[in-house]
């Protein structure tokens, strides 16, 4: 079984490696390789064939769902698969660097959408699966994009023009300067530990505290257009 295995953790049973970042699919592109090359060199090798097949399918995305010429969409495929994003997780979260499946999900869920046929229904599903075995992360981006996409096909969105109560508003506003505040302080300082009913709490990075001012700042600005979705019939 490929997703289990006895050269780590040798004193317990086999390990799972279903939940962790096992690079399924990186790891067959290496396979043939590293019998020839050396582990060295063929990781080297993947990961630029991964980042040129990056660049080919948002290449390939950009071509189909703009009017961009050749030029353009190159730049396009650039910008994506030598992102600071991505190269930055080529240093420490390899499985994040095979980004291709995103662009090529993209692009055949439109393929299909404009289609209808089952064929290409299917290559996306396909491409969903391609991203599960880059990185189980991707696969949920596949959904999220999948989502987005479709929604306004179901759904409609109509914004309120009433205001919100100024108590309401008030209260956001005051929310998103402190958590805000927080945030400046852990940019220019290694953060602190406080004590909230006896219970510890250490605030030393900036995942969470940026999460909670994003989810503050999005829920300030639907308290500000109160937004209503709506399945027309």
């Amino acid at each position: 079984n490929p997703l289990r295995t006895a050269q780590v953790l040798s004193l317990t049973e086999r390990v799972d490696l279903s939940q962790h970042n096992y690079t399924a699919f990186l790891n067959v592109l290496a396979l043939p390789l590293i019998p020839w090359l050396g582990v060295v060199s063929s990781f080297n090798i993947v990961y630029l064939l991964t980042t040129i097949l990056t660049a080919l399918c948002t290449y390939a995305l950009a071509r189909r769902v703009t009017p961009a010429t050749r030029g353009e969409a190159w730049l396009a495929g650039l910008a994506f698969a030598w992102s600071p994003a991505l190269v930055a997780r080529g240093t420490g979260h390899f499985s994040l660097v095979a980004a291709a499946p995103l662009a090529a999900f993209l692009l055949c869920l439109i393929n299909a959408d404009r289609s209808r046929r089952p064929r290409d229904a299917a290559v996306a599903g396909l491409c969903m699966a391609w991203a599960g075995f880059c990185d189980p992360y991707f696969a949920i981006y596949c959904l999220m994009i999948a989502s987005a996409y479709l929604m306004p096909h179901v759904a409609r969105i109509s914004f309120s023009t009433a205001s919100a109560p100024a108590s309401l508003r008030w209260m956001m506003n005051i929310l998103i300067v402190s958590v805000g505040g927080l945030v400046i302080g852990l940019l220019v300082g290694p953060g602190g530990r406080f004590d909230v009913f006896g219970v510890p709490i250490s605030v030393r990075g900036l995942y969470t505290p940026v999460f909670v001012l994003t989810v503050l700042v999005l829920a300030r600005v639907a308290i500000q257009v109160r937004p209503h979705v709506w399945v027309p019939t």
